[in-house]
């Protein structure tokens, strides 16, 4: 809520300021005298805009492209996670529950201390919350219940989850290079400014073309930063997956059904 509220402010700061500069310049004396044939300045506004548009694509597809990368990320660290707690089954005890609880705590952590992280490396400055996990795995050994080959496959899997959750700090650590950003802001600023040299008599109809455009540029603007972002930005990355893990360890462990 708090999110969707500054993004509204924003969009309605952004038009209104469109707005009053679009009132300065039709009361200016000079206006009149510098506006001249609309044919011009018309090309060049279309020219610009294509131009622009054909920028705004790109680059909400590549943004769109990396938030849709983490989202896979997470959905296949959830499953591998399941996958991961299933293996623990066939340990020796103490060894399973040790493992499971290694397990539990590292979903549960990477739920409440993860998400907000991404992008600063704050992950990358503690142990690694799989190292617990990793020292109950290497006390495993081949037994009657748990035989060489199974252990290798467990060890692979929860190699694969290492991998998997190492994706996903990659996929949130990665974002749209800077330079981006003051073209992108430059050309919106500079769309709205063009606009202003064609003369529409009704003044209160310009202006709300005016507005709507700024607002829908803004918003345009605001959907790339979103997507930027995609675990500390206004709408990160479902939890669900990882969530979804921690629902079925307790599936996984209740007794079978008489």
């Amino acid at each position: 809520m708090e999110w969707f509220l500054l993004i509204a402010a924003g969009v309605v700061l952004a038009s209104l300021l469109a707005v009053a500069g679009l009132l300065l310049v039709r009361r200016s004396p000079r206006f009149e005298r510098y506006i001249g044939d609309n044919d011009v300045p018309g090309l060049l506004f279309g020219a610009l805009g294509a131009l622009y548009g054909a920028l705004l694509a790109f680059v909400v597809f590549g943004t769109w492209d990396s938030y849709t990368r983490a989202e896979a990320a997470v959905t296949t660290e959830g499953a591998q996670l399941v996958g991961v707690y299933r293996d623990t089954q066939l340990f020796p005890e103490p060894l399973r529950q040790d493992a499971q609880a290694a397990l539990r705590t590292y979903a549960e952590t990477v739920v409440a201390t993860e998400w907000r992280s991404h992008g600063n490396l704050i992950v990358h400055s503690t142990p690694d919350l799989l190292n617990p996990v990793w020292a109950v795995y290497r006390q495993v050994q081949p037994s009657d219940v748990i035989n060489e080959s199974q252990i290798t496959v467990s060890r692979e899997n929860l190699h694969a989850l290492e991998v998997q959750r190492h994706e996903r700090h990659l996929s949130g650590e990665q974002s749209l290079p800077p330079v981006f950003w003051p073209v992108l802001l430059a050309g919106s600023v500079v769309l709205v400014l063009f606009s202003y040299a064609f003369h529409q008599t009704n003044l209160r109809a310009q202006a709300i073309m005016t507005g709507l455009v700024t607002a829908m540029l803004t918003l345009v603007l605001l959907l790339i930063y979103s997507l930027n972002q995609p675990f500390v930005g206004p709408m990160p990355v479902s939890q669900q997956p990882i969530l979804h893990a921690l629902a079925q360890f307790d599936a996984i462990d209740l007794p079978p059904q008489p």
